[in-house]
């Protein structure tokens, strides 16, 4: 069979799937939520976002009451993505009530996109469940919360032991910043941003350089100016673009050894900032 037929027949096919999705019923996908292989999941959640949410959240909210791990799971997403404000409070019962780590992270993350306040305590609950998976999705969650109660828990966060955790709470820090006011918060969060500019962990390191020129923390530039000799190239690299955001003149000097001594990505990064401080275009004093 030559190449023109079989990519004909597998477009017949393709075509023949998609209208037998269509003609399934929502119970049918929801059973099909459950099926052995990953593919049918995949497609009946396809079929399932597409429908009326009238027609979809409620059975899928009575599955998270009486399904199985597996069907639990997949309507934890659909949910999710559905921005359903009735899936809400189930979501919650179910975040409180199931002893699976990955129904619970699935859960927190799905909560987080609704971004309703019912769920922030619930959330700020998983902050310390003992699952750094858990931990990770709930943080970033928080990060979506219209509610500076969550800042205490974010910066504790940065002391996490897991990478993820950490670099999920600057994150949500970033995400959470523009809600705060009073300046003493402010400077504290700050500050721990400092902290993580020196962690252990490069992903860490990075999140937080860059947050450190978005943020405009003029307290930061030695810090940065120390970043800019970071054994990871795409730390030194963010450092020289933060001080440019800076504006500060004391980074005048470092820029320019970066220029003379660092590879092609580092010497442009420097001289992009270099210009920019020259021709003033700094953001504001924090």
């Amino acid at each position: 069979m030559s190449v023109s037929k079989i990519a004909l027949c597998m477009g017949i096919l393709s075509l023949m799937t998609v209208c037998c999705a269509k003609k399934q019923s929502v119970d049918s996908l929801i059973e099909d939520l459950e099926n052995g292989y990953d593919h049918v999941r995949r497609q009946a959640m396809m079929n399932l976002l597409r429908r009326d949410k009238d027609e979809v959240v409620p059975p899928l909210i009575e599955v998270l009451r009486t399904g199985t791990r597996q069907a639990q799971y997949m309507a934890v997403q659909i949910l999710g993505k559905m921005n359903d404000r009735r899936a809400v409070e189930p979501l919650i019962v179910l975040l409180k009530n199931t002893h699976h780590e990955y129904i619970r992270a699935a859960t927190a993350e799905a909560l987080g996109n609704l971004k309703d306040p019912r769920a922030t305590d619930p959330l700020l609950r998983c902050m310390k469940d003992p699952h750094d998976v858990v931990r990770l999705k709930a943080t970033f969650a928080l990060g979506g919360m219209d509610d500076i109660r969550v800042v205490p828990p974010l910066m504790a966060a940065l002391g996490d032991s897991v990478t993820g955790v950490r670099a999920s709470a600057l994150v949500s820090l970033d995400r959470i910043w523009p809600k705060v006011t009073e300046d003493v918060q402010k400077r504290e969060i700050l500050n721990g941003i400092e902290q993580a500019a020196v962690d252990t962990s490069a992903a860490v390191r990075y999140v937080a350089v860059q947050l450190l020129g978005s943020m405009g923390d003029r307290k930061a530039v030695p810090i940065l100016i120390e970043s800019l000799k970071d054994e990871h190239r795409p730390i030194r690299k963010k450092a020289a673009q933060s001080l440019g955001e800076l504006g500060d003149q004391r980074a005048v000097a470092p820029l320019k050894e970066l220029v003379n001594q660092g590879t092609k990505e580092e010497q442009g990064a420097a001289e992009r900032a270099l210009k920019r401080i020259m021709e003033g275009k700094n953001i504001p004093k924090k």
